[in-house]
């Protein structure tokens, strides 16, 4: 959208500050005195979008398209206000008459890209997406989009080959940064190179907070060592989502004689794990309409102690916040396996499984701390980083069946690299009467089921030992399918969390490899904390001996499957009550440190 008018312009101004509400004051004058102006009613309709009111705005933009349905911006701003709202079933036949009425509409063709993920047509999303890229090679949204999509089919080799020449072209792109900072992840990537996107992406973050970190005045002091805290959670994760099953505990158990608990939801949208969550906490604001400035106003406002981030560089995080120093300690924690770079950030929260110390001689050459800008808090044992709450409705425990061994893997095929398929092939190789169950949401898009299958089938492993499902619709139906398996193979160098403890749940046993990074190392901190560190392998080759032991004693196999679910429940894993002193003493010392530093 552009124009010359002065209110419209004025308007814009608010909107790019995030002023939305007095953005949307000067529009309302402003319509009521041009009312057949669509570029007033489009904007209308987005600010209302980001201050979540969606009636309203969905009214605005399809006013706008009402008034000139010739432009395709128009359509766009429609479907992109209908996409916030996971409206994606309405949104995608708007898109289509935008790019129709305009064939070089980049816009469209990204947020198309975006709405057919959400219904996994994968492979049909990445071509509008390589379409849009040299339509305006001068912008990086689809070519950043592209790349995160090419690492959720299992390709995050090439979203690598795809951001780092983009990177040395444009060496001042954030958005790059960020982007390769979180497929790096999933890659056997240099851990400085890594390090360096971070780092570059929180610089560039911080850079551009330094108006209103000015404007918001400087960070309130960390006094009175022995109060009652304010610990906010700041997510967009309040829902049905695997931060939850980690949370949930946390903020039951946290000693209200020494905390107050406070949830900064940050999602936008709700479901009965919110209202769950949210009831659990002593208070909790919908802050997902709120500017980043309003965000540290209203941590301010609440006298928030300590601020804890639960999303690091994922979808909706709230770093640009962080980085205005919204409250006197700032720590992140459990959704995301990487430091964030921020100087903000003073501390992340870890263990000494999935960070080592430097001087722990059992984990040669992990050196945690130097590549990661906050300080690590390790939580001491017995207990990890992580307490596990199972769902409610968890099916039953079924015996192990009968036939030829089934062995499975649930996790997200991003995290389905190269040297997982590769231990994959060579446990198959050995077990040679298994078959393979994979479960993936990309699995869901018939072309990355047949590159699964070639992959599979060039490490000299038979098609006709695959069986690869799509989502399921519920997380009882997702559960089920655990029944099926003898035994889990977890994914390197990116493990599994939510999914290692729910086969365990299942009683399913979990065969992990050890490595160097946190990403890597988070399974084994589980089955450490579950008490089954057995099934921790430090080789490729130890990976697929555990696997094939396992499964060459039927007769034990079956006693730890029946066994496991309650071995589970009584271990520290799912010690939430434990795991909240754990936590609420590494806060109280971040604190103590807090006020030494400060002088009171």
């Amino acid at each position: 959208m552009s124009t010359t008018s002065p209110a419209y312009q004025a308007a814009f101004r608010l909107y790019e500050r995030g002023q939305f509400a007095q953005a949307e004051v000067s529009l309302r004058s402003a319509i009521q005195r041009s009312p057949k102006d669509a570029d007033l009613a489009a904007l209308m309709g987005a600010v209302l979008r980001d201050l979540g009111q969606a009636d309203r705005a969905i009214h605005f933009c399809q006013r706008a398209v009402t008034l000139d349905p010739s432009r395709s911006v128009y359509h766009t701003v429609l479907a992109e206000t209908l996409l916030n709202f996971d409206l994606a079933d309405r949104a995608e036949p708007v898109l289509r008459d935008a790019i129709r009425i305009n064939p070089n509409e980049y816009a469209a063709r990204n947020l198309l890209a975006m709405a057919l993920i959400k219904r996994h047509a994968l492979s049909q999303a990445l071509t509008l997406l390589e379409q849009a890229i040299p339509l305006r090679p001068d912008l990086s949204e689809a070519l950043t989009n592209a790349s995160l999509l090419l690492c959720d089919m299992a390709r995050a080799a090439d979203a690598i080959s795809l951001l780092r020449p983009r990177r040395a072209q444009c060496p001042d792109d954030a958005m790059i940064d960020r982007a390769l900072a979180d497929v790096l992840n999933y890659a056997d990537a240099d851990r400085a190179e890594s390090l360096d996107a971070h780092v570059r992406y929180a610089r560039a973050l911080e850079s551009s907070t330094l108006a209103d970190r000015a404007a918001l005045g400087p960070t309130p002091p960390a006094r009175d060592a022995d109060k009652v805290l304010n610990l906010a959670f700041l997510s967009p994760d309040f829902r049905e989502h695997s931060v939850a099953f980690f949370i949930e505990g946390l903020l039951k158990h946290l000693d209200r004689s020494h905390a107050r608990v406070i949830a900064l939801d940050a999602g936008g949208s709700a479901d009965s794990t919110t209202t769950r969550l949210h009831s659990l906490c002593d208070e909790h604001h919908n802050v997902a309409a709120l500017s980043d400035p309003d965000l540290a106003r209203l941590v301010r406002t609440r006298n928030i102690d300590i601020l804890i981030d639960l999303a690091g560089l994922t979808h909706k995080n709230r770093l640009r916040a962080m980085a205005l120093r919204a409250a006197p300690v700032q720590c992140t924690y459990l959704g995301y396996p990487n430091t964030t770079g921020l100087s903000a950030i003073d501390a992340r929260i870890v263990d000494h499984i999935t960070d080592p110390t430097p001087d722990d001689a059992t984990a040669p050459s992990t050196n945690a701390d130097s590549f990661c800008t906050e300080r690590l808090i390790r939580l001491p044992p017995p207990g990890g980083m992580l307490a596990y709450t199972p769902p409610s409705d968890l099916p039953v425990v079924s015996p192990l069946p009968d036939g030829p061994p089934v062995l499975g893997s649930f996790n997200m095929l991003s995290k389905v690299s190269p040297r997982t398929l590769d231990t994959w092939a060579a446990v198959l190789r050995r077990i040679k009467d298994a078959s393979l169950v994979l479960k993936a949401k990309a699995l869901a898009d018939e072309s990355v089921r047949t590159y699964i299958t070639r992959q599979f089938h060039s490490r000299g492993i038979d098609p006709a030992r695959l069986t690869l499902l799509g989502p399921t619709h519920t997380i009882a139906e997702h559960l089920a399918i655990y029944q099926r398996l003898w035994l889990a193979l977890d994914t390197m160098p990116y493990n599994g969390v939510t999914t290692t403890c729910e086969s365990l749940v299942m009683g399913v046993p979990v065969v992990t490899l050890l490595g160097t990074r946190h990403a890597e190392r988070t399974a084994a901190s589980i089955l450490t904390s579950a008490n089954h560190p057995e099934w921790i392998a430090r080789t490729d080759d130890e990976y697929a001996e555990i696997a094939a032991r396992l499964i060459a004693d039927r007769a034990a196999l079956s006693r730890t499957r029946a066994a496991l679910r309650n071995e589970l429940l009584a271990s520290p894993l799912c010690d939430t009550a434990a795991h909240a002193r754990r936590f609420e003493h590494a806060l109280r010392s971040l604190w103590h440190h807090a006020c030494k530093a400060g002088g009171s």
